[in-house]
């Protein structure tokens, strides 16, 4: 019986060896990410014990804007007052995929208080801008323009098959992120890269609508002109990039109940600015 060279037995043990470590580091991978998940899950607002219910299909029709949020704190429920609102104003729970009226804390987003939306959707409801609103909402918390490129996308790539099976397609985006990569000190091209990113995945998983890009870097500091200026330069009405609120406009006392969350006063002037943002661009479409 010919017997196998020493040599051809180590290199054997070694290459299994390599293929059970390469399998043993992706199990762990896999299981850090698991985890990662279940927190992101745990932290966002999910009660849905004092909400009303209606048929996601009801909603469906040309008068309606569908409109998908992605943000930081200030787009979140981190608003210094809960709000609820009068008329057809709605919101998508992405986490069991049911419609309900919308109200605050906004179902599916990080913090427990107020939010923009509520107050934004009743304002387009009341212009006659739009007979009803349904939002769907998707939180950044403290993540970067970077870290929600490689870390959330694949959220957000779930979030659009969940919507197939309710035919819902999203009419609007917005975008509000900036406060934390301003802190970072991120530079403008670093953030401008960070930009084009999201707007790809968005158009690649087939969101067609418009993109409204908020100027926004305070948040308990001076704020960040490169953030900024990479904000504002990011706009290309031809390719759907629209500019949204420059809420770095809000930088009084009054507005930031903590020098960086909005107040009662400011999440009326987010929600004001917000509405002349979608005005804008729905007068561009006509002109």
């Amino acid at each position: 019986m010919k017997r196998f060279p020493w040599w051809l037995w180590l290199g054997l043990l070694a290459a299994v060896g390599a293929i059970l470590g390469a399998g043993y580091d992706h199990y762990k991978k896999v299981e850090a990410e698991k985890e990662r998940t279940k927190q992101r899950l745990a932290a966002l607002y999910q009660d849905v014990s004092d909400r009303t219910e209606v048929s996601c299909a009801s909603l469906l029709g040309a008068k309606t804007a569908v409109i998908l949020t992605m943000g930081q704190s200030n787009a979140n429920n981190a608003g210094e007052t809960p709000y609820q609102p009068k008329g057809e104003v709605f919101a998508l729970n992405t986490l069991n995929n049911k419609c309900y009226y919308a109200k605050d804390p906004m179902l599916g987003l990080v913090n427990f208080k107020g939010s923009v939306w509520t107050r934004f959707g009743e304002k387009l409801v009341e212009a006659g801008v739009f007979e009803r609103v349904l939002f769907i909402s998707t939180p950044i918390g403290f993540g970067s323009v970077k870290g929600w490129f490689t870390n959330w996308q694949r959220d957000l790539s779930q979030l659009v098959k969940r919507l197939m099976p309710l035919n819902l397609t999203i009419t609007h985006v917005i975008w509000h992120q900036g406060e934390n990569d301003a802190r970072s000190s991120m530079t403008q091209q670093e953030y401008a890269q960070g930009l084009e990113q999201m707007v790809r995945v968005v158009r690649e998983l087939g969101i067609q609508a418009p993109i409204f890009i908020s100027v926004t870097s305070i948040c308990n500091n001076a704020g960040s002109d490169e953030v900024r200026q990479a904000q504002r330069q990011a706009v290309h009405t031809a390719m759907g990039i629209f500019a949204g609120p420059d809420t770095d406009s809000l930088n009084q006392p009054a507005h930031r109940y903590d020098g960086c969350h909005f107040s009662q006063e400011g999440l009326l002037g987010y929600a004001n600015l917000l509405q002349e943002s979608f005005k804008k661009q729905i007068q561009s479409k006509r002109e």
